[in-house]
């Protein structure tokens, strides 16, 4: 994550799609919006730690607003 996450900031968390050109274009858009346009209060997080159920990326799931991109 880009910065520590605060309460009202948007989760944006792309499809890992590797080697797909569908889910390089969606990870690029995520980081369009976290790195350049908003971001002091977008973050994104590793697609993989969630599904293997890192605690730290669950809570942030469960505690923040998501949009997901799916390649």
């Amino acid at each position: 994550m880009a910065h520590k996450l605060r309460d009202g900031d948007v989760l944006v968390i792309p499809c890992s799609g590797i080697g797909k050109v569908h889910g390089l274009i969606g990870r690029e858009a995520t980081y369009m919006v976290t790195d350049e346009l908003a971001p002091a209060n977008t973050a994104t997080l590793c697609l993989a730690l969630l599904v293997k159920g890192d605690p730290e990326a669950v809570e942030a799931v469960k505690s923040h607003r998501c949009i997901t991109i799916d390649g």
